[in-house]
């Protein structure tokens, strides 16, 4: 079963296509609108802030983020004509996931009219990423911090280590369901700060208690 959900951000109309078939990623969680809602504040992300970045999405399921990071910032909507205008060279997005959830992502990048900045590749945490042409710029991770992958969570670390250096900036929404999800934080404390984002730069009616956003820098170490 598939259902299209309609989003708006930033003047720009997002359809994002979802799947009911049991996948995890295959729907757009509360976290993907809270952080969507986030890229919208101007103090910590002006206009130009995505142009010419390389931003990388880790567990992207519908890709409902790099949908609005390829769009919303990069293209502007003329209600004068259907269609959408560039405005800059913007970011160079990709999305990635497991297997199962290419199909929809793909759907959703060609949805969007977002194929010229965004692609969609199968990538699984721990995996060798020397193909991706790392590091990035931006990283963004959206719900992914949860019992259900707290198996993987070394794998997702190893990830981030691979695809990240002391200047990428890592975008983590996480939403609060058990305490094993502070394993990962812990483990992730070893070499990155964390830096909650406080709830005056969150959306009023996009945001929870449960919900907490993060940037997220590497340590740099002295040698």
């Amino acid at each position: 079963m598939s259902l299209i959900r309609k989003l708006k951000s930033k003047n720009n109309k997002i359809n994002i296509h979802q799947s009911f078939d049991g996948e995890l990623g295959s729907t757009v969680w509360d976290c993907a609108l809270v952080l969507l809602k986030y890229l919208e504040n101007k103090d910590d992300f002006p206009t130009d802030f995505f142009k010419g970045k390389r931003v990388i999405e880790l567990g992207a399921g519908t890709g409902v983020i790099e949908s609005q990071a390829s769009k919303a910032l990069v293209l502007y909507y003329s209600s004068a004509l259907p269609t959408f205008r560039f405005l800059y060279k913007g970011a160079e997005v990709i999305l990635t996931d497991r297997k199962p959830l290419l199909e929809l992502m793909n759907k959703n990048i060609e949805e969007n009219c977002v194929t010229k900045s965004c692609k969609a590749i199968e990538y699984n945490w721990g995996d060798n990423c020397s193909s991706l042409s790392p590091p990035f710029d931006v990283l963004i991770a959206s719900d992914i911090v949860a019992s259900a992958y707290k198996a993987d969570f070394s794998n997702l670390i190893k990830s981030l280590d691979q695809l990240t250096n002391q200047d990428t900036l890592i975008l983590l929404a996480y939403e609060k369901r058990s305490p094993s999800d502070l394993d990962f934080f812990k483990m992730l404390e070893t070499n990155y700060q964390l830096t909650q984002v406080t709830k005056d730069k969150l959306d009023p009616i996009y945001s929870s208690l449960d919900i907490e956003i993060y940037r997220i820098k590497k340590e740099l170490f002295s040698p």
